[in-house]
């Protein structure tokens, strides 16, 4: 008869009764396998239900959307384009017309 005793134990305590015998044997793999695959999933992150409703209550209330009349696009007038030229200052004119040479350019080119 072997007695078991563990470093944690007194020497004069027997981890088990006299006579008994303890038989340490490992469980097959695939038993162990199951055994976790069975385990409900765990996250540090909470389960997806409590992710969903997390989300679900920080989500701001969605804005009102409207849309602008805008007025229908015209072509400008002679006069009108003249009228807004004179407006420019010497700079702003200047710009004008090389971006207006430009696309001259642009369109004797095609």
């Amino acid at each position: 008869m072997n007695i078991l005793t563990f470093p944690c134990c007194p020497a004069s305590r027997p981890a088990l009764p006299p006579g008994n015998v303890a038989e340490v044997r490992a469980l097959p793999y695939e038993v162990t396998r199951r055994i976790h695959s069975r385990k409900p999933r765990r996250s540090k992150n909470g389960t997806p239900e409590e992710r969903a409703a997390k989300v679900a209550s920080a989500a701001l209330p969605s804005a009102t959307v409207i849309e602008l009349q805008r007025p229908p696009k015209r072509a400008l007038l002679k006069q009108e384009f003249e009228a807004k030229l004179n407006q420019l200052d010497p700079l702003g004119r200047s710009y004008i017309e090389g971006y207006m040479q430009a696309l001259v350019d642009q369109r004797g080119r095609s």
